[in-house]
């Protein structure tokens, strides 16, 4: 009877990381959430003895646990007839190289493998770019997917790999800074209750503690973690990709946490390392619902007469179930022009079918800069249509604005209509809009109040700033094509020709 009913069920394997032990309160969670999911076994390795310091050894220890780990499930397939294709190992940091130590035995030593590794940001220091055989890979198991969520370099408090280590690979929020984690010390330390070691802990510790909490999650959400494959995640947060629309679409999307295996339906991926990204709330619940909005600014005689402002559009989702809350698109102020199409994200609640979507202009005026001024006409932004695709669905939602102006701050709704004028195509970018997009003052007071403990948490603050730097500079090689159509060049002198003439990599891909 024990031999049937070990081969029958699923066996989760769950293992900690540096310096914790088997008694960890969130591996009891985890368990408990996986013993409410289903009939499962599970295992919680414990290797309290190993993980201690210097961390040097615990690391030379991973090798060690993740064998004697591989005897026990050769043990079990021997004598219980465990299916080790029923077998997912889960670690955390370290513990994610463990459960790639336990797969490679078993598949180089013993010729068996195993069905399933997760890593949770498995642990970076000795890891990172090293060889495949001395750190957590797609060979280990079956299917082995990562969640990285603490991916900057140790020189920046870092602690999780940044590389990535699967076949699929999720960088929720970009991999590096979790939303939430970014709370000042003083908000830490009551949250805490005055306990000055637990808050820095969190402190220190929050990005990468977010890798499991947001797999325990998973386990039993109705929200469905959707991730969405991008070529990068400055694409990816700008709606430049889209989401699970069409099954010819060059990027697709899959479920982070615990089900991700199930879209593939037991096969095993065609290719590895592929990068996924998603969106987190700030607190629990972390799941979102996500929603690629696109906005095509009219290209009329009349909009083009009214020109270009600078501000923020707002909206309001409303569904079946809900209205969302008034959603910010653009994150931070920008220069809008007639004819041009915009893409954002944003995440809202489960809102069910979305029937239509009440728009809000915000004018942005600011004394000190003319360029925003508007001396004998009021600020007016033309629309031509918006359209919203929910990720994970394969319908798009096309609102017909009618070419008719908005004036701030005041919302008119837009429904669906079965056709909509069609734009001529996108112009791109004149010099002037890159020039105000540029925003080299506001990036500036930005990086200042990255670094301001009473605004933020300081050390995410720091790992922050050279993305604050790394976005002008994009903006710079954006007004490249804008000075060659106008026929200007830019004064050898210019520091800034370095990088309007630098070749455009493009954002870093993990």
């Amino acid at each position: 009877m024990v031999e049937v009913e070990v081969q029958n069920k699923m066996t989760f394997i769950l293992t900690h990381g540096y310096f914790e032990h088997g008694h960890a309160a969130w591996l009891q969670r985890m368990k408990t959430e996986l013993l409410v999911n289903g009939d499962y076994n599970v295992i919680i390795l414990d290797w309290l003895t190993g993980s201690g310091p210097p961390y040097s050894q615990a690391t030379a220890n991973t090798r060690l646990i993740g064998v004697m780990g591989g005897h026990l499930m050769a043990f079990l397939k021997t004598h219980a007839n465990l299916d080790l294709y029923k077998v997912h190992c889960i670690g955390h940091s370290l513990g994610a190289h463990v459960c790639g130590y336990l797969g490679s035995y078993l598949k180089n030593d013993l010729q068996l493998e195993l069905g399933r590794i997760t890593g949770l940001d498995p642990a970076e220091p000795n890891f990172e770019f090293t060889d495949p055989l001395v750190r957590l890979d797609p060979s280990d198991a079956y299917f082995v997917d990562v969640i990285h969520t603490d991916g900057n370099p140790i020189t920046k408090m870092g602690l999780g790999l940044f590389q990535p280590s699967g076949h699929l690979d999720f960088y929720p929020n970009g991999g590096k800074v979790m939303y939430g984690c970014d709370a000042p010390m003083m908000k830490t330390l009551e949250q805490e209750h005055g306990n000055m070691a637990a808050a820095f802990r969190r402190v220190v510790g929050c990005n990468h503690f977010r890798a499991y909490e947001y797999f325990i999650e998973s386990i039993n959400s109705k929200c469905p973690f959707t991730a969405v494959e991008c070529p990068s995640w400055e694409k990816f947060a700008s709606g430049e990709c889209n989401g699970c629309l069409t099954d010819g679409d060059p990027y697709s999307c899959d479920y982070m946490g615990f089900y991700a295996f199930t879209k593939l339906k037991g096969k095993r991926p065609e290719k590895e390392n592929r990068a996924l990204f998603i969106l987190t709330a700030e607190n629990e619940p972390f799941c979102a619902y996500h929603y690629r909005v696109t906005i095509k600014l009219s290209d009329t005689k009349e909009s083009f007469i009214q020109g270009g402002d600078r501000g923020n559009f707002l909206m309001v989702l409303n569904g079946d179930n809900q209205a969302s809350t008034r959603l910010q698109l653009n994150k931070q102020e920008t220069f809008f022009e007639p004819g041009r199409t915009y893409h954002f994200m944003t995440t809202t609640g489960d809102l069910g079918h979305v029937h239509s979507a009440d728009l809000i202009w915000e004018y942005a005026l600011h004394p000190f800069n003319p360029l925003t001024w508007r001396l004998r006409s009021e600020s007016r932004m033309f629309v031509n249509r918006v359209e919203i695709e929910q990720f994970g669905h394969k319908h798009k939602h096309t609102f017909c604005a009618q070419d008719k102006p908005f004036l701030p701050k005041k919302p008119k709704r837009v429904i669906w209509r079965p056709t909509c004028r069609e734009n001529a195509p996108d112009p791109g970018s004149s010099f002037l809009g890159s020039l105000l997009n540029a925003d080299p003052i506001g990036n500036a007071q930005q990086a200042i109040n990255f670094v301001n403990p009473l605004n933020m948490n300081p050390l995410n603050g720091l790992a922050s700033i050279t993305g604050v730097f790394s976005g002008f500079r994009a903006t710079m090689l954006n007004m490249g094509p804008s000075l060659r159509r106008m026929g200007l060049t830019v004064m050898r002198s210019d520091p800034v020709r370095r990088i309007l003439e630098s070749e455009s990599k493009g954002p870093e891909t993990p």
